[in-house]
């Protein structure tokens, strides 16, 4: 039912079970509570979670507290607390008890890092996740340690080129979320090493990725870096993704949408100047320097007039 989108009614099935003697699959019920309470939305998904830490205090046991601390991360995670997001990440990996776990933790951390802009730390916690995904021979973990590495790189500004030993590997491994996001990276060095046709062709395939794996928002941001690179945009889809990024939650990425997308067509700023004005405020100011997943905030915000 969770999975067809009826969070609410997984969860009144889910209830009527009430809780299970053994901590195991307690713990499972819990968890699948939790997925059912995120597709529900956002306010039953916090209620759920406060019921679903209080039980895994109360249980003591290792996995419980392992996974409590993860939905914390998670938690907030979503709400862009990402600096608090790594705390909790951290305190599940110090609970775990097998490599697969760590391996999964690890990475976790060093995502919430990414977006916190701490980026030694996200380059130091990735590359240990990428020595132990592949002493595991676990690529799709292997994967994602390198997907946060070059991520990281990238908004170092420690990156000349593309990597194309890289994007040669993805395109052989199906998962479109991660490679997406590569591809998405890799676009994105190409543009600031003065490949337009490159990061043309990349961000291309990136926005395939993204629309297969449902991700709508960040397809509008390959988009924008393909038109920014030479590419045609079809001028009702130009028109859905501004009008997408204006009123998306997400500012960072609105923003990064708005920016390239006058970098292209300057009149964009004008249009768009009081939805510029309302994402910026989102924004802390100390998270405006650091490079994203192609502009700076700052970046944006020049290029919009914000």
């Amino acid at each position: 039912l969770a999975l067809r989108g009826e969070g609410l009614r997984a969860m009144a099935l889910l209830e009527t079970l009430g809780p299970v003697e053994n901590p195991a699959d307690e713990l499972g019920r819990w968890k699948i509570l939790l997925f059912a309470a995120r597709v529900g939305g956002r306010d039953v998904s916090e209620d759920v979670l406060t019921q679903a830490v209080a039980w895994a205090e109360g249980s003591g046991s290792p996995d419980a507290l392992m996974m409590a601390a993860s939905w914390r991360g998670w938690s907030a995670y979503r709400g862009g607390r990402f600096r608090e997001a790594a705390r909790f990440h951290r305190d599940a990996l110090a609970h775990c008890r097998s490599d697969f776990d760590q391996a999964t933790f690890r990475l976790n951390v060093a995502s919430a890092l990414l977006e916190a802009a701490e980026l030694e730390e996200t380059e130091s916690e990735a590359r240990r996740a990428r020595e132990d995904s592949a002493r595991m021979r676990h690529p799709h973990f292997e994967l994602r340690a390198e997907r946060i590495l070059r991520s990281a790189l990238y908004r170092a500004g420690e990156l000349g080129r593309p990597d194309t030993e890289l994007i040669d590997a993805v395109a052989s491994i199906r998962t479109p979320a991660v490679t997406a996001m590569i591809l998405l990276n890799e676009a994105a060095v190409a543009w600031r090493a003065g490949l337009p046709a490159q990061a043309r062709d990349l961000a291309g395939a990136a926005e395939q990725q993204f629309r297969e794996a449902g991700n709508d928002l960040a397809a509008g941001l390959a988009r924008a870096l393909a038109a920014v690179c030479g590419a045609e945009p079809d001028r009702v889809e130009r028109e859905q993704d501004l009008g997408v990024a204006a009123r998306t939650t997400h500012a960072r990425l609105g923003l990064q949408i708005l920016g390239l997308h006058a970098e292209r067509s300057p009149e964009v700023a004008a249009s768009h100047a009081a939805a510029a004005r309302r994402l910026l405020e989102k924004v802390p100011p100390d998270e405006r320097i650091p490079r994203r997943e192609v502009l700076s905030i700052s970046e944006a915000a020049q290029r919009l007039r914000a």
